[in-house]
Formats: C-alpha cells, structure tokens, sequence
C-alpha cells in the first residue's frame, strides 16, 4: 500500500506475457478484480497494469478509490527442446 493506492505482483509464464492473459487477483475486501494484459501489447518483465478505482477509499470522501498497480514477473523456462527452438525459429524474425 501507498497511500490510498495499492500495489500487487503476478507471475505470469513466458507464454502467457507473448498471447495475453487474464488473472483473478483476490481484493482486500475479498472480491476477485481481474487483471488482464493490453491486447496484441507483449508484456515484458517489471510491466505494471493499472486498475483505476481499485485501490483503498480517499479519506473523507469514500465514494473515491485509488488505484491497484499491479507489477507483472514472468516466469521464463530453464530450457527448450529442440523442437519448441525450431517452432521459435519458424515463427520469429
């Protein structure tokens, strides 16, 4: 927490920041706030998604909210198989 904002960390894998993702994160208050990665946007490693609204209460004014920033960490593997580095190959530039 910051203040009236707060601050959360996912860890998504390796294809899953290339496609796109969508993750439940469960509030304080104990509701699920999905998060999701912009389309067609690659999310790269220490990426923070901003959920506006999804924060704590404003003091004095409870109808305001700050903001959940939510950090992305990919997971990237340990290794790849020969078949997965020519599929790479195939694909990419």
């Amino acid at each position: 927490r910051e203040g009236k904002d707060l601050h959360a960390d996912v860890r998504i894998t390796l294809k899953q920041a290339l496609l796109g993702f969508e993750l439940d994160l469960e509030h304080l208050d104990g509701r699920a706030v999905t998060v999701r990665s912009p389309p067609g946007k690659i999310t790269k490693p220490g990426d923070v998604i901003k959920l506006r609204g999804e924060g704590m209460p404003v003091h004095n004014f409870p109808s305001e909210f700050g903001d959940l920033f939510v950090t992305c960490h990919v997971d990237f593997p340990a290794e790849v198989t020969q078949a997965q580095t020519q599929a790479l190959q195939e694909h990419f530039v």
